[in-house]
């Protein structure tokens, strides 16, 4: 994975997806992942998805730029509207021909979300406390534009780790893959319906907010690093830094690493006290190439910090940042009344919707440029951690 420093992440992120405004890059980004057209007709289709995909890119920046640039009153449905233009963009890259813009817009099934958005909060509740996000949820439809969007999305994602590899008295170090996380199935995803207080649980740059505003979020601060030995040894060690709201918060997200019995010897940890955090280790030899074991489900901060948690999370942070983004769009345009007046009482879900809607559009733009880059990359203002370990 390509880790790229820069002082100004936003205008870095969008100097990469703007590429794909250049009709040839991006005809060269549909050979390299398509292949070569092979015939003549083939190659008018490469270069009317390319044209799709430059119009989506050049629209999006203006949403998300214009996300930027409003209050809260309406940056919620620009950034919806931008998140749809890029999540167009990923779709046409990575689909065929029946993927095309003018191709799904023969199916008038398309012509919709895809999703079903309903609400319980009212005037008098929208302005206390957690009511808003409590009381508003989404519904995954079996068709529609999101549908669409999510049969593109791999349904296995790459889980990277900081490794140390020791060779010839040396140490090399850097961030490699070391697993795949499933997601869902859209057969199984449809008919799924969250609030919007589950999905802003499962934004990690959220961690420090939650508790404060109380939302209980079985969550905990962790570090994979893996330690290839000369030896054949490979030592996995979870350094577990804390941010679990109680022990038994704690409790649901170790349970979720898990060996095969007949490993259970390499499996080891300590922990002190709730605050302290601890260790998790595994010990893997050579001869055990066929160890199998897993660990919690987790996602990474916008500085880095990875977040574990207890829930099993079957779709990418993406996904869920898209079903937000919708539940906040629509109360922005349809329930204004009631949208306003929870932005101005100041009220927790006020606040966290403050939060969620500024990570997610400094956010997503990153996210679907890494799922579209070979191999992944990070757009930061850090070194890379490993740099430091």
């Amino acid at each position: 994975m390509a880790w790229i420093v820069t002082d100004d992440v936003y205008a870095e992120t969008w100097r990469r997806l703007h590429e794909f405004a250049n009709i040839e890059l991006t005809i060269d980004a549909l050979v390299l992942r398509h292949g070569v057209p092979k015939t003549k007709s083939m190659e008018q289709a490469y270069r009317k998805q390319a044209q799709q995909i430059r119009v989506s890119v050049l629209q999006a920046k203006e949403y998300f730029d214009a996300a930027t640039q409003s209050t809260l009153f309406t940056s919620p449905n620009h950034l919806y509207y931008g998140m749809v233009a890029l999540s167009a963009w990923s779709m046409l890259v990575v689909g065929d021909g029946t993927y095309a813009l003018d191709y799904l817009r023969r199916n008038p099934g398309n012509a919709h979300h895809g999703l079903r958005f309903t609400t319980g909060a009212t005037a008098s509740s929208a302005v206390s406390g957690l009511s808003m996000l409590l009381n508003t949820y989404v519904e995954v439809l079996g068709n529609g534009y999101f549908s669409r969007w999510y049969s593109t999305i791999p349904l296995h994602d790459t889980v990277f780790a900081y490794f140390q590899q020791t060779l010839d008295g040396s140490v090399r170090s850097g961030r490699r893959a070391q697993g795949f996380e499933p997601r869902a199935e859209f057969s199984s995803f449809a008919g799924r319906k969250y609030s919007t207080i589950d999905l802003v649980k499962g934004l990690p740059d959220l961690v420090d907010d939650l508790p404060r505003y109380g939302v209980r979020a079985p969550i905990l601060r962790t570090t994979h690093k893996v330690d290839l030995k000369r030896d054949g040894k490979t030592i996995h060690t979870w350094l577990v830094h804390g941010g679990a709201p109680s022990l038994p918060d704690q409790e649901a997200v170790l349970d979720r690493f898990r060996i095969e019995s007949r490993y259970m010897h390499a499996l080891s940890g300590k922990f002190e006290q709730l605050a302290d955090g601890g260790i998790i280790k595994i010990e893997q030899l050579a001869s055990e190439n066929d160890m199998k074991f897993s660990w919690p489900s987790c996602r990474e901060t916008l500085n880095h910090e990875t977040i574990s948690y207890a829930a099993i999370l079957d779709r990418p942070e993406s996904v869920d940042a898209f079903l937000l983004s919708y539940q906040l769009s629509m109360l922005s345009r349809y329930y204004a009344d009631l949208w306003i007046g929870c932005l101005e009482s100041q009220c927790k879900a006020a606040k966290l919707i403050e939060r969620a809607v500024e990570v997610m559009r400094k956010k997503f733009p990153m996210q679907v440029l890494s799922q579209l880059t070979p191999g992944g990359v990070v757009v930061s203002n850090h070194r890379p951690p490993w740099a430091t370990l």
